[in-house]
């Protein structure tokens, strides 16, 4: 959806849940349970079995964080009329925190503006390609040798260059008694041609890096959900 916010803190739930359910299980935990069920179908692309369970953590606990996350995988499973009205229900709860309530406005104005413009579809998700990933390390990896040798190649010709430097005399010239003019030309243009082989390593360095960082930034998944509860998010991603 246009205008997601990234949430980047990654906050696992603290409470411990037994597996199954037993006659000692509050409400509330039962709740955390479906929520947890939830965030793992949404995970998987399916919005709506996310949504259903969801709103059953929200049937056994009423916090707005279940509804909110409901309203999401609902908007997100393209079933944007479902979405508006439990968005709508959310901003009208007495107890909804600022910075939900400011959430549960944008994505109720979006929903509403998809309806509208009869773009209110499914959200499609998108695992990461290995093949990327396999080959932004690969450049890495050649980008990191690159600049290694870089970085030794103009050292040596910086270590000569001052040592070759040290053959002239006060206007700047080679001392006859030091090195002939034929030797001093010969350095020089190694010098330069190491010198310039660096550069030109260091900018393979740079462009392996660059291709390397895009490849991994466009490679995530798509469409990754977030679980609001009231322990606090359980995975990040879009939201």
């Amino acid at each position: 959806m246009k205008g997601i916010c990234t949430a980047i803190s990654l906050i696992l739930f603290v409470t411990v849940v037994p597996a199954h359910a037993d006659s000692t299980d509050t409400d509330a935990q039962r709740a955390i349970r479906l929520s947890t069920d939830g965030l793992a179908s949404s995970l998987r692309g399916d919005f709506a079995t996310a949504s259903t369970l969801y709103r059953q953590a929200y049937a056994l606990d009423p916090s707005p964080e279940y509804l909110y996350s409901a309203a999401r995988s609902e908007h997100q499973a393209g079933q944007c009329e479902v979405a508006v009205a439990d968005y709508s229900t959310l901003l009208q709860l007495p107890n909804v925190a600022p910075a939900l309530r400011v959430k549960g406005a944008f994505h109720l104005a979006d929903a509403k503006s998809a309806l509208a413009e009869n773009r209110c579809f499914a959200v499609q998700t998108k695992p990461a390609s290995q093949v990327r990933a396999h080959l932004a390390f690969s450049l890495i990896g050649v980008g990191s040798a690159a600049v290694i040798g870089a970085t030794a190649l103009w050292l040596h010709a910086h270590t000569d260059q001052q040592a070759l430097d040290g053959y002239r005399d006060a206007s700047g010239h080679f001392r006859p008694d030091t090195i002939g003019p034929a030797a001093a030309i010969d350095a020089q243009s190694s010098i330069n041609e190491r010198t310039v082989a660096a550069w030109s390593l260091f900018g393979v360095g740079a462009v392996a890096g660059g291709v390397a960082t895009w490849l991994l930034l466009t490679g995530k998944p798509s469409a990754t959900q977030v679980s609001v509860t009231p322990a606090g998010v359980g995975v990040a991603g879009k939201f």
